[in-house]
């Protein structure tokens, strides 16, 4: 395996900025099916198993390939290279992973320009100062006559690993040499991995980067997860769309609506994330230390990025100890082009003051709000629209041995978290396209 000398110094470092962008594999919604991505087990890793203050940031978009490029309907795609400005270099990251390469074998991208365009980017990624991951995706599952000259694609990636020096995680060899078990339960669909497949693939990269320990909670986690989230799983009542939509209205009277983003289906002239920053933990609770559930925040990007298609509307989860280092965080992202900031106040944060600080460092034009989470006070005078999480309060620790190891109150709590914040949005969709793929797997 091809490796950067200097990954193993960033890694040396706490507070990394890591990047991971690609296509649909990476971007990690719809076959998730309410589980949390690659990427986003890697962060949970990263940040409640190892204790990290990393961040961890994803741009990948749904269907999209290294350079823009002609789609049948018209339209191109917007390519990671194309797009690198906004959507690679803008956050300033230490550490950059990209997995591309299933839609252009798809659309028939040129393989030297694809291999061109690969050496690039990695150029500009360590002429900026940070490392370079490369990673494959899976193999096809079946036969796909549009991806017949996949494979091809895959060894350039590897070639432009070893020419470059570049840290590669070859997760097509580790698939393709069969030793995963059962394989068909790691795939969504021919080309997506299934909640399974994800951890599989999260499981890899922290193996190859010496990150992933044998009796870490994501090395245990073993057992198969279901297909899918079973309706039941959320406890009696499962979210409806008709539900989401009553939700919704309940949630728009209750706060005042959050402003600053896009119209639903206008697409924005530049990128301008979401950040969340505080107490950003999920409302479930582990189950044998590990959770495999999204949380609010996960689902409420989904809902922004999947659902509605504003994929150039990053959610960023920023964790913080307390809300009087946002101020210091903010000033440094002032080149950051944000549109909202919500400020999730923790156990560290009683009493206003810290509260108001954050909020009068938040930069101008941007809009903002404050989400009490269950267990917290809520503020007496914020200056800003609030966002009531706290009768979604899950109490005791997560029963042990659930089927799935998910905790279903605690998944129900973050579902109904995301769809509550989604609202005050003013985001016109549930929190996840879980909610209506729960419905079907129930009528099924």
């Amino acid at each position: 395996m091809a490796t950067d000398l200097h990954l193993q110094d960033a890694l040396a470092r706490d507070g990394l900025r890591w990047l991971f962008t690609g296509d649909s594999i990476t971007h990690g919604a719809l076959h998730t099916l309410g589980y949390r991505s690659w990427t986003q087990l890697v962060a949970a890793h990263l940040q409640d198993v190892l204790g990290r203050n990393d961040v961890v940031l994803n741009t990948a978009i749904s269907g999209d390939t290294v350079i823009s490029w002609p789609v049948p309907e018209g339209m191109d795609t917007r390519g990671v290279l194309t797009t690198a400005a906004e959507r690679v270099h803008a956050p300033r990251p230490d550490i950059v992973a990209v997995m591309i390469g299933m839609n252009d074998s798809a659309l028939g991208v040129d393989l030297e320009q694809y291999t061109a365009a690969l050496t690039e980017l990695v150029a500009q990624v360590r002429s900026r100062g940070a490392v370079p991951i490369l990673a494959t995706s899976q193999p096809i599952h079946g036969v796909d006559e549009r991806r017949l000259d996949y494979p091809e694609y895959i060894q350039r990636v590897r070639d432009v690993a070893d020419a470059q020096q570049v840290t590669l995680v070859d997760t097509f060899a580790h698939w393709e040499a069969g030793e995963l078990g059962q394989l068909e339960a790691l795939y969504g669909d021919a080309i997506h991995p299934a909640p399974a497949g994800h951890r599989h693939f999260a499981q890899q990269f922290l193996t190859e980067l010496g990150l992933l320990g044998p009796d870490a909670p994501l090395a245990r986690a073993d057992r198969e997860p279901r297909a899918g989230l079973d309706p039941a799983a959320f406890g009696e009542e499962v979210p409806t769309e008709a539900a989401a939509e009553a939700g919704a209205e309940e949630s728009d009277a209750a706060v005042a609506p959050v402003v600053g983003f896009s119209p639903v289906g206008v697409e924005p002239e530049r990128s301008r994330p979401l950040l969340v920053l505080g107490d950003v933990r999920p409302l479930a609770r582990p189950v044998g230390g590990h959770m495999p559930t999204r949380s609010w925040i996960e689902h409420l990007e989904e809902v922004r990025r999947f659902e509605l298609g504003h994929v150039r509307d990053y959610v960023w989860s920023i964790p913080l100890p307390s809300l009087a280092e946002a101020p210091a965080w903010l000033a440094g992202e002032q080149a950051l082009p944000y549109a909202a900031v919500l400020l999730v106040p923790g156990p560290a944060d009683a009493g206003g003051e810290t509260l108001r600080t954050a909020l009068a460092a938040i930069g101008d034009g941007a809009a903002s709000a404050v989400v009490v989470r269950p267990g917290a006070d809520g503020p007496t005078d914020p200056g800003a629209a609030v966002i009531d999480l706290r009768d979604l309060a899950v109490e005791g620790s997560a029963p042990e041995g659930l089927a799935g190891e998910i905790d279903p109150a605690g998944a129900q709590a973050d579902l109904e978290a995301g769809r509550r914040v989604a609202a005050a949005l003013g985001w016109s969709a549930p929190p996840s396209g879980a909610v209506a793929r729960l419905q079907a797997l129930a009528e099924a």
